[in-house]
């Protein structure tokens, strides 16, 4: 019974979750996304930083949030294991070795994440131009 009340609570969790991210890339009125590059009469078009910037990135970021996604999930269900563990030794070092491995794995995608924009960055010549104010320079 113990167990259908978690899987219930899980799922209506899940469940109202799942609208949060949608309304999060919801755009604000008047904003375009910019049209996906065609190759021109010549060839030209499709470069390897316009691929980087409409295939490559948003694909890392969405496998970066479910990453941490199931992360939390992890050290979720761990500290459930925990606190259902009620003294048993076997149970407790489960929870904590489900806990250290969600941990492990949040760093890990972390630590892509990054890597990536870091490599992305130094690629697209964006990553030294950071104190870098645009607009015109101010005459004298």
């Amino acid at each position: 019974m113990k167990y259908k009340i978690f899987l219930i609570s899980l799922l209506f969790t899940l469940y109202s979750l799942l609208f949060t991210f949608v309304f999060a890339q919801a755009q604000p009125p008047g904003y375009n996304l910019p049209p996906l590059p065609t190759a021109g009469p010549f060839g030209t078009g499709l470069t390897a930083i316009k691929i980087m910037d409409f295939i490559l990135i948003p694909l890392t970021n969405f496998l970066i949030a479910a990453g941490i996604i199931l992360a939390i999930i992890t050290i979720v269900v761990a500290g459930v294991m925990y606190l259902k563990a009620g003294g048993n030794p076997d149970s407790v070092k489960k929870a904590q070795a489900w806990f250290k491995n969600g941990l492990i794995g949040a760093f890990i995608i972390l630590g892509v994440g990054v890597i990536i924009w870091t490599v992305y960055g130094i690629v697209t010549g964006q990553f030294f131009n950071i104190f870098i104010i645009p607009g015109p320079i101010p005459g004298p």
